[in-house]
């Protein structure tokens, strides 16, 4: 696949280097690769807002966004979860196509991605943010030989590729969005029939208002106040009827809980703060344009 590059530019920034070995790692913890995983997949935001609200933009260097280690660590901890959530999605398909939206907070998972296999589709409507992807890819040969950035937003994309990736991942983001129902819509218009969504988000609840704003915004600063909104957030029930009404159906939900003194994400039962979602865009069903007098000459012959 060819990496289509929109404006980069040319030279070389050193932090770029400072995650591969993060990505290989959590690559390697995985299992084995997909399998014959020659697709793409994309991800639909997946916490910009988290950066952009956390510090000015223009002043981060992309070694700030790709560092492990670094302001964003518990973004980064995350994929141990999201990397593992996606693949189980993905490996009974013999060449998904999977699509991340916003790479500069989706590299956490599309490095990780790539180098399990994947052709992945990075979509996000800042130039800006392409160009300092594009730069960190440039870096590494096999992820930059399987990714794909595209400067559109999700909605454009749906009406330019309806149903081309087998997966579309959205983490992070839906809380952060004010019309849920189009961007549920776009994004599982980008779906395959048989595809799946994949969503991370947080729960309203009274526990997540406690933990996600008072603790991660005010206590501990993992993000800027004024990051979150609680309002914006939406519960499973509220999630799950929204991809009903689109249409699809909803397999499999699960707990998410951060643990910042070992900076390690964990599955739980409870999902009344973080939480992570799959649903699945049904098949076609084949609707039969033969006339009565067809389908009884068929039923005679048979």
């Amino acid at each position: 696949m060819t990496t289509h590059f929109i404006t980069p530019e040319a030279e070389a920034d050193e932090g770029s280097k400072v995650s591969r070995f993060s990505a290989d790692s959590i690559a390697s913890s995985h299992s084995t690769p997909f399998k014959s995983f020659k697709g793409t997949v994309a991800e639909v935001w997946c916490m910009l807002q988290e950066i952009s609200f956390s510090k000015d933009i223009s002043v981060l260097q992309p070694r700030d966004w790709w560092d492990p280690n670094g302001e964003f660590t518990a973004l980064h901890s995350m994929n141990k979860l999201r990397v593992c959530f996606v693949k189980r999605a993905l490996e009974h398909l013999q060449s998904p196509n999977v699509t991340l939206s916003k790479p500069l907070n989706g590299f956490r998972i599309l490095d990780p991605l790539a180098r399990l296999g994947a052709e992945v589709t990075g979509v996000d409507a800042s130039v800006r943010n392409i160009h300092a992807a594009l730069k960190h890819a440039s870096h590494d040969p096999l992820v930059a030989g399987r990714v794909t950035y595209k400067c559109v937003t999700v909605e454009e994309l749906a009406e330019k590729e309806p149903e081309a990736y087998d997966c579309v991942i959205a983490s992070e983001v839906i809380e952060h969005v004010t019309n849920k129902d189009t961007f549920i819509s776009a994004s599982l218009q980008l779906t395959k029939p048989g595809g799946s969504l994949v969503l991370t988000t947080i729960n309203r609840t009274a526990l997540s208002y406690a933990a996600a704003i008072v603790g991660a915004e005010y206590i501990l600063r993992l993000v800027k106040p004024g990051t979150h909104d609680w309002n914006k957030f939406v519960t499973v029930e509220e999630l799950s009827d929204l991809m009903s009404e689109n249409g699809s159906e909803v397999v499999e939900v699960k707990g998410m809980s951060y643990l910042p003194v070992f900076n390690k994400w964990c599955w739980i039962a409870d999902t009344s703060v973080n939480y992570a979602l799959r649903a699945i865009k049904p098949e076609r069903t084949i609707i039969s344009n033969a006339t009565p007098e067809m389908q009884t000459r068929e039923t005679d012959t048979g």
